[in-house]
């Protein structure tokens, strides 16, 4: 599909909940949620440049608390990201999603209509191809789980710095797999184990 290069000029409609759209772009920053580094939501310099070879990637948000949504979106904006969309609505995410064509979509797992496991498998359907990031508060052993056998390609707390989000966002869009450190031993852990388990009758090979 065809790529737009470079940030969208007016940044995201926000079609999060509860209220009219709000336009915001990358020359309006915020802090954002405090935990999401000390710069006032400015990314640095070094990651602006490692990702200046992927200006045309085109990034979604979904999370249903508005200040994350616009933190994390104004966060992707100023490292170069094109942000075609946010809202804060499972449903409403994968509509979007097919007219957009996001090529990552950052996902909360916590939404209020439908869970993220189920915004996942409409997301895959509808835009076939799309990489998810999961972003998340639930670090819990079948949260990510879940995540993962409903495919996405990573997993990332909430509690995660700035470099460490948008180096995450920049694997995703390469096709990496990324996960908080600690989550990572426990996929691979759950690989192992169902790769020890009888192959079902079939002799198909066990999947995650």
């Amino acid at each position: 599909r065809g790529r737009v290069a470079g940030p969208a000029r007016g940044g995201p409609v926000d079609q999060g909940p509860g209220g009219g759209a709000a336009r915001h772009g990358p020359d309006h920053r915020c802090a954002g949620p405090g935990h999401r580094g000390g710069d006032g939501g400015t990314a640095p310099a070094d990651i602006v440049n490692a990702v200046e070879e992927s200006r045309a990637v085109r990034v979604m948000v979904v999370d249903d608390h508005p200040m994350w949504r616009e933190s994390v979106s104004r966060d992707l904006a100023a490292a170069g990201y094109d942000v075609v969309a946010a809202t804060g609505e499972g449903r409403q995410a994968v509509r979007i999603a097919a007219a957009a064509r996001p090529d990552v979509v950052v996902l909360d797992l916590q939404l209020p209509d439908i869970s993220g496991v189920e915004v996942i498998n409409g997301l895959l359907a509808a835009v076939p191809g799309v990489r998810v990031l999961m972003l998340s508060a639930s670090g819990e052993q079948q949260s990510v789980l879940d995540a993962v056998k409903a495919g996405a390609g990573g997993y990332l707390l909430k509690s995660a710095g700035l470099a460490e989000f948008l180096d995450a966002v920049a694997r995703t869009a390469a096709g990496d797999t990324v996960f908080t450190p600690g989550l990572a031993g426990l996929v691979l852990g759950e690989f192992r184990r169902l790769a020890v388990e009888p192959a079902a009758e079939d002799g198909g090979a066990p999947k995650l």
